[in-house]
């Protein structure tokens, strides 16, 4: 154990600056490349790679060069997430006045309900069910007539009611 800690503390004295110069280029800070040379030196020291002072120098920019790799990774990962954040804060607004499934499905059947009766059935058929007049006519036995005009009543006081609640 005394010999490894001798050969990672000898290198950590001649290429300590080399390494930090590498990682600082790619970042451009100089403290950021010193905490990472930094936590490759404690890497080294705790593996159970076998270490020599050959092979020291490239386990070292490998190490380095992997913790590079990470930092790079996480900072994409939070700049994405930051960009979520603005983009969801940007649009809060829009995204306060939209409604749920249930509470758009609830709200028409409320509209519905005030709809004649006459009007109500053919409707739901016809929107819910998406069956055409012929097929409602078949189900019910009205009046093909009929259910056109029942239709057209209940088409127009739901726009009429739509509108008054968009508003």
């Amino acid at each position: 154990m005394k010999e490894r800690t001798d050969i990672v503390a000898g290198y950590y004295v001649a290429a300590r600056d080399e390494l930090v110069d590498f990682v600082e280029r790619r970042t451009g800070s100089h403290e950021l490349a010193e905490d990472l040379v930094h936590d490759a030196f404690l890497r080294m020291l705790t593996t159970d790679n076998l270490l020599s002072e050959a092979t020291l120098p490239a386990l070292a920019f490998t190490v380095v060069r992997n913790l590079l790799s990470d930092w790079f990774r996480r900072r994409a990962y939070a700049n994405g997430y930051a960009d979520y954040l603005v983009h969801t804060e940007r649009h809060a607004d829009d995204a306060a006045q939209l409604c749920s499934r249930h509470e758009v499905e609830q709200w028409i059947e409320r509209v519905m309900a005030r709809l004649p009766e006459k009007c109500r059935e053919p409707y739901r058929l016809h929107i819910f069910g998406g069956m055409k007049i012929a097929e409602i006519q078949r189900t019910t036995g009205q009046d093909y007539k009929q259910l056109e005009r029942s239709l057209g009543t209940a088409r127009k006081q739901m726009r009429l009611y739509m509108k008054r609640f968009a508003v």
